[in-house]
C-alpha cells in the first residue's frame, strides 16, 4: 500500500479531511513566498487539533539549521523536507530531524549528486520549475526514479494526478507520494472530493519495497534503524 503525503496545508478543516482519509503525512509550508505559506503559529493551531497517528513535515526552503531545529521543536515535527539548496552539510547538521531533500534530478546527468547526500532520510523527486521551490505542479522525470530508489527511499512529487497516477507509480517505483496542487481548488485549500479520490487511488497501488517506509514509522520519538526501513546496513 503506497504512503501519501498531502503538503501545502493550511486550513484545519483540509488537515482533518486528509486524516480521516487515512492520510500517512501532513505538510505545512513555512516558506514565505508560497502561495501555500503558514505561519508558525498557526500551523501549531492545527497540529494541536490533530488525531495522534499522522506524521508531520515542515517545509523549508534555505532556511538555517538553528532555525529549522527551532521550528521543528517548536512544531512537534517528525520529519523536515528542504526545497532549497541546501548543501549536504547542511542536511547533516539536520540528520537527527529525518531530512527529506528535494532534490532536481532531470535526467542521468544529475544523479551524481545523490551521492553527496548520503545520510538523509529521504529523497523526493519533484517537478522542474526555476521559479518556484515546492508544489510547482511539474511532473518529474520518472524514469529516474528507480535508479533514485535503488539509493534512497524515494518520495515522489510533480504533477501528479489521478490520470497519470498508476503510470507514474510504475515506472518510478516510489516508496511514497507527496501531492499538493492537484488536490485543491485554489492555491492552499483543498477540493476533498479530489483528495479522497486521490487517496483512494494510492491506497490501491502496492508499494514497489514494502517494510521501507517513509512516513509511516513506528515511533517517531526517535530514529529508526536503517534496518527498521527495511534498507541494507
Amino acid at each position: 500500500m503506497m504512503e501519501v503525503k498531502v503538503c501545502g496545508i493550511t486550513l484545519l478543516e483540509d488537515a482533518l479531511a486528509a486524516v480521516e482519509c487515512g492520510v500517512d503525512a501532513l505538510g505545512f509550508v513555512f516558506y514565505s513566498p508560497s502561495p501555500r505559506y503558514i505561519a508558525p503559529q498557526r500551523a501549531l493551531g492545527i497540529i494541536q487539533m490533530l488525531p495522534p497517528g499522522v506524521s508531520l513535515v515542515g517545509v523549508f526552503v534555505d532556511e538555517k539549521p538553528e532555525t529549522v531545529r527551532a521550528m521543528a521543536q517548536y512544531l512537534g515535527l517528525h520529519m523536515v523536507q528542504l526545497h532549497g539548496q541546501e548543501s549536504p552539510g547542511c542536511c547533516q547538521e539536520l540528520e537527527d530531524m529525518r531530512v527529506i531533500k528535494a532534490l532536481r534530478i532531470r535526467g542521468p546527468e544529475d544523479l551524481p549528486v545523490l551521492e553527496q547526500y548520503r545520510g538523509i532520510w529521504a529523497v523526493l523527486l519533484d517537478g522542474f520549475d526555476p521559479t518556484r521551490h515546492s508544489c510547482t505542479g511539474q511532473m518529474a522525470n520518472w524514469d529516474m526514479g528507480p535508479v533514485i530508489g535503488a539509493r534512497h527511499p524515494l518520495v515522489l512529487a510533480g504533477g501528479l494526478r489521478e490520470e497519470n497516477l498508476a503510470q507514474a507509480v510504475a515506472r518510478a517505483l516510489p516508496d511514497a507520494l507527496d501531492v499538493s496542487s492537484s488536490v485543491e481548488s485554489s492555491p492552499g485549500q483543498k477540493d476533498h472530493r479530489k483528495l479522497r479520490r486521490f487517496l483512494e487511488l494510492a491506497r490501491g497501488l502496492a508499494s514497489p519495497r514494502p517494510g521501507r517506509g517513509v512516513f509511516s514509522v513506528s515511533d517517531r520519538r526517535s530514529l529508526p534503524s536503517r534496518s527498521e526501513r527495511g534498507m541494507v546496513t
